[in-house]
């Protein structure tokens, strides 16, 4: 029974477990090449893990899986929607929970504080109760599994990665997982398409990545705010590197031809302009930014995009979500309390058959009525509150220049999910996790900025 107590405690022991049940997995699924390629990230992690702590090591498990997204389980949920487990969602069930479990049975694991504790509860709790009214709860379960997979992944953040070095690992993983986004959205732009080769207008507008060209402008809206680090870091090869991967990242933007992503990144770019010139006083760069970052997307297509929010016969979308937000008003007035059953629209709205309404926030308040609604727009009044809280007091430095940084991803993400919602549906399973990701690395900062001897100093 020590033994067994012994083992339990070694969180070595976790990781050959979940080991083992990945090789499994993949082989009963006949992906033996696959099962390979998740062999051979772990081992490096059981190699690193003699050589620091073994929380620590997984880091490069977790960015692995967030950046993979090879499908084993893909099921049609609704007619144009589909349900996709991939292996890294696998790699999170399986990682996470079963360090979770290790972390709750070693008591010498210190406990972190969660300044997102409470929101976080209010939006579960109304869920499970919009669960009453669903009319398909096949799909709100699902949807809350992919919800509570990515709030475990926050969870393992918060609780281990609590340091000033964890905080900006975890900023280098948001600015290397944003250089391989944009490296797989090349490589698979080249390969050409028919339509846009026809010269048919958006036909060339493809995802690339994700579940399409408005997740993809979603999640480089959200990540590229942090290639301002660059400003901070002193070495000119790192420099180079991280405004290659920015420019890279504005010229797959404009290929979107989203015009969510065009708003959104321009109110973070502005914002963040502004509160570094605060600190620096650098009106130039204000300048150079707020005039300068339009010209990239000044072109014929482009702005034929942007203006086709009146040419109601050349591109529906914006007059279907004035439809949509009047629908998601109505719903919320019929069911004011318990919302319509989380992810329901589709089944509730009686104007257009589509699975969500494209505004965050009206969405939460139509499927999870008043409570749900409220706890959203609580939790993203708490991160902006903390967020600018915490700019007043910091001297200039690492954490003043990442501050800026959540503050322009935050931006972006309330921006774009007004008229979208990149991060949040049934078939968003690789989108979504990066929200929990960005929630992680803002409690995190917030936990260390609480410390005393805060990084100050440049790098060399």
């Amino acid at each position: 029974m020590e033994r067994l107590r012994q083992y339990l405690r070694n969180p070595k022991y976790w990781l050959y477990v979940s080991l083992m049940l990945l090789c499994v997995l993949t082989i009963c699924y006949h992906q033996i090449e696959i099962a390979l390629k998740i062999f051979l990230p772990i081992t490096v992690v059981l190699i690193f893990s003699n050589i620091i702590d073994f929380p620590r090591s997984l880091v490069f498990a977790v960015v692995f899986s967030c950046i993979l997204s090879l499908i084993i389980v893909d099921y049609q949920v609704l007619p144009g929607y589909s349900f996709r487990l991939g292996l890294s969602d696998t790699i999170i069930y399986v990682q996470v929970i079963l360090l979770m479990i290790y972390l709750t049975l070693n008591p010498r694991v210190p406990r972190s504080r969660d300044f997102f504790r409470y929101p976080i509860a209010l939006f579960f709790l109304a869920a499970i109760i919009s669960l009453i009214v669903a009319s398909d709860r096949v799909v709100s379960i699902s949807y809350l599994l992919l919800l509570v997979t990515g709030y475990l992944l926050y969870r393992y953040i918060v609780v281990v990665f609590n340091t000033e070095k964890d905080v900006e690992l975890l900023t280098w993983v948001c600015i290397v997982a944003l250089a391989f986004i944009v490296v797989r959205a090349l490589a698979v732009m080249s390969a050409g398409d028919p339509q846009a080769r026809a010269g048919i207008f958006l036909a060339s507008r493809t995802g690339f990545v994700f579940s399409g060209p408005n997740g993809l402008a979603g999640i480089m809206v959200m990540l590229l705010p942090f290639t301002f680090m660059a400003f901070y870091y002193r070495k000119w090869i790192v420099k180079v590197g991280v405004l290659l991967v920015f420019l890279v990242g504005i010229y797959l933007l404009t290929r979107t031809y989203s015009r969510n992503g065009y708003l959104s990144f321009m109110l973070s770019i502005l914002v963040m302009a502004v509160l570094l010139a605060k600190m620096k006083g650098r009106f130039a760069l204000v300048s150079l930014v707020v005039l300068g970052i339009p010209v990239l997307f000044v072109g014929t297509s482009v702005l034929l995009r942007l203006f086709s929010v009146t040419m109601f016969r050349l591109d529906p979308s914006a007059l279907l979500r004035l439809v949509m937000w009047k629908s998601a008003i109505n719903l919320f007035a019929e069911y004011p309390l318990t919302g319509v059953g989380i992810a329901n629209f589709y089944h509730a709205t009686r104007v257009v058959r589509i699975g969500f309404c494209h505004n965050l926030y009206l969405n939460s308040f139509a499927e999870m009525g008043l409570i749900g609604g409220t706890a959203v727009l609580a939790l993203l009044i708490m991160i902006f509150w903390q967020l600018f809280g915490t700019f007043r007091v910091l001297r200039v430095g690492f954490s003043k220049y990442l501050n800026v940084c959540l503050i322009g991803s935050w931006v972006a993400f309330f921006t774009n999910h007004m008229f979208d919602q990149v991060c949040f549906f049934v078939d968003r399973t690789s989108e979504m996790k990066f929200f929990w990701l960005l929630m992680g690395l803002t409690a995190i900062f917030l936990i260390s900025t609480r410390k005393p001897n805060v990084k100050q100093d440049a790098h060399s």
